[in-house]
This record gives structure tokens, C-alpha cells and sequence, in this order.
């Protein structure tokens, strides 16, 4: 392909600078996402977070793939803590929310053992 003038040469490098924007948005949004990723699972497995951190990790996870297993971590320190009707209620909720997930069976038999005290206990 010849180029037969400055309009020409100007229009493509127009779109090659656009491509360029894209790809470097992409490679910074993708960098970000891992970040996030790393930082969600770093805070997930804080051996002294509380429930209330836990609750603020779940709110930022929703939506995300994230969002049963902080799910699953709330539920089960709720559930340490003898907050058993609260710890099963998250439990049933994501595990129906995200029936397929790979903790989906954990939160299951989380939600099934938080059922079998009777409330108040």
C-alpha cells in the first residue's frame, strides 16, 4: 500500500495511536484487578480479622468471584463465635446465590451444622 500523502500518513498514525491508548488501558486495568485480587485474598486470610472486617471484605466482594469465600470465611468465624443463625443465614445465602462455586459444598455443610443447634444456643 502506497501512502500518497500527509492525510493519508496522518490517519494512520491517528489509529495506531489509538490502539496504543487501548492497549495500555488494558495492561493498567488488568494490573489492577490482580492487585485487587491479592489484597482481598491477603485480608481474607488475616488470622486476627474480625467480623466486622469481614463484613466490610464481603461488601467490597460482591459481585465478584470472590464473594463466596469471604462469604464462607464470615460464616465460619460467625459460626466459631457461636452466632450460628446469623452464620448459617450467610452460609444458605451465597451457596444459593452461587450454587456451582468451588466452596458451594462447604458452605453447604457450614449452613447444615450452623442448623442442627437449636436457636438461642
Amino acid at each position: 500500500m502506497e501512502i500518497k500523502d500527509s492525510h493519508d500518513l496522518s490517519g494512520v498514525l491517528k489509529v495506531a495511536a489509538g490502539i496504543a491508548v487501548i492497549a495500555i488501558v488494558l495492561v493498567v486495568w488488568q494490573a489492577q484487578a490482580q492487585a485487587t485480587n491479592e489484597d482481598f485474598w491477603a485480608e481474607l486470610a488475616r488470622p486476627d480479622a474480625t467480623v466486622d472486617d469481614l463484613e466490610q471484605l464481603r461488601a467490597r466482594s460482591r459481585g465478584t468471584d470472590l464473594e463466596p469465600w469471604v462469604a464462607y470465611s464470615l460464616a465460619s468465624r460467625l459460626y466459631d463465635d457461636g452466632d450460628l443463625s446469623r452464620a448459617r443465614q450467610i452460609a444458605e445465602e451465597s451457596g444459593a446465590a452461587h450454587p456451582n462455586h468451588a466452596c458451594a459444598g462447604w458452605l453447604a455443610n457450614l449452613a447444615a451444622a450452623a442448623g442442627t443447634y437449636p436457636p438461642g444456643s
